[in-house]
């Protein structure tokens, strides 16, 4: 099938549907639950969304070609989350990766000239990213397709990678199916199922540009990672991970 039939599972899209599914199981957890409770309720999350199959999410990637090898070198980054206080999944027992869809713009604040001529406030910008949260290593991810690169990630994991596939293609046929070229992710949603994030950014520019990121996720191992063509459906090149 297309890639171009997924294209509504966006990471929002999904994030929504099972946070509805989520709540709509009854015994609301708060302060006043107890350990039983909330074991209980837990449960009965589980039991609600394990019937849930795999998911396709089609993805953007960059695509490169290499003239000599006749050969297109597919990949996309997985970066780390920086929000080091998450709690469900938790932050310091995972080293997980996120696969983030667009960022969409919420609101702004601008420094401006107070009457004295001072610049008063900050550069701020805040937005909603939906992404994908999946636990590195072979379990959880096809390891044939990732690849660490050389640079380090200062963060709570200093876990990065690239998910990198090779698609052989003569010439003439690369210059017609270039931008054809997509990334299909499929996800088995794990429990937790949902969680949120915040993250955060700034410029070294005067004055400061500080960026707030307010992170949705859907949580789940990644079973298969296909580099397909978009418009006809043909799957150039898939990697599963270990399990399956």
């Amino acid at each position: 099938m297309p890639a171009m039939a997924y294209e509504k599972n966006t990471p929002e899209l999904v994030y929504r549907w099972l946070e509805e599914k989520r709540n709509a199981v009854p015994g609301k957890i708060d302060e006043f639950s107890s350990t039983a409770d909330r074991a209980a309720h837990a449960l009965a999350v589980n039991d609600a969304l394990a019937g849930v199959a795999p998911i396709a999410f089609p993805l953007p990637c960059y695509a490169s070609y290499d003239g000599d090898k006749k050969m297109f070198r597919v990949e996309r980054s997985a970066p780390p989350f920086k929000d080091v206080l998450m709690k469900a999944p938790a932050a310091d027992k995972l080293n997980m990766r996120k696969l983030s869809d667009a960022r969409r713009f919420i609101s702004r604040e601008e420094t401006r000239l107070s009457s004295s001529g001072t610049l008063v406030g900050q550069n701020k910008s805040v937005y909603y990213e939906f992404v994908l949260g999946i636990p590195a290593g072979p379990a959880n991810e096809p390891a044939a397709a990732v690849v660490n690169p050389d640079y380090k990630v200062w963060t709570y994991t200093q876990n990065s990678a690239l998910y990198v596939s090779y698609v052989s293609m003569p010439a003439e046929q690369a210059r017609e199916q270039h931008k054809q070229i997509a990334c299909l992710a499929v996800l088995s949603v794990q429990a937790p199922y949902v969680f949120t994030y915040t993250e955060g950014e700034s410029s070294d520019s005067f004055p400061k540009r500080y960026t707030d990121i307010l992170g949705f996720g859907v949580f789940g191992k990644l079973d298969r990672w296909a580099v397909v063509n978009k418009a006809s459906g043909e799957t150039y090149v898939e990697d599963v991970r270990t399990g399956l």
